[in-house]
């Protein structure tokens, strides 16, 4: 069989329902209780309060453990800086040092040559004879050549 043109319309939407508010039959064996979960207000087992009871306190010690390190952190940061600066100011002071041992290097070697004045440089005059020329034993014999280089074959 053919419906012609039916039409469904969706009351509400579909979705859980986590609030139920309507009475629920709860079977318990050969009676049934109604009761309604939303409305339900007995007191927790003794167990359960002490479960609750230690989480409680658990989250508490964590809390106090987090404020401890928050302010540990605070304080490691402060002195993380401190830190920094000094190492900047000691940079500054090491070059500070090494430049004044580079001017006290320089003015002790200006004081060194002050102090120890080296000799001048005597030209050589350029008429100078060869060492060779000092030796000989005759006062400017003509057998002997002047150069002794020129002394081939000859004994």
């Amino acid at each position: 069989m053919h419906e012609a043109h039916v039409l469904y319309r969706a009351e509400q939407p579909p979705s859980w329902n986590l609030n139920p508010t309507d009475d629920s039959a709860v079977p318990l064996g050969p009676t049934v209780a109604v009761t309604n979960p939303a409305k339900e207000t007995t007191a927790m087992t003794g167990e359960l309060e002490q479960k609750v009871q230690q989480q409680n306190q658990l989250l508490q010690a964590t809390f106090e453990q987090n404020q401890k390190l928050s302010d540990e952190l605070k304080k490691l940061q402060d002195d993380v800086a401190k830190t920094q600066g000094i190492a900047s100011a000691n940079d500054a002071l090491q070059k500070q040092v090494a430049d004044l041992q580079a001017q006290l290097t320089k003015l002790q070697q200006v004081l060194a040559a002050q102090s120890h004045p080296t000799p001048p440089v005597v030209p050589k005059p350029a008429d100078q004879k060869p060492w060779w020329q000092f030796w000989s034993l005759t006062p400017a014999s003509t057998s002997a050549p002047a150069d002794p280089t020129q002394t081939k074959g000859k004994k």
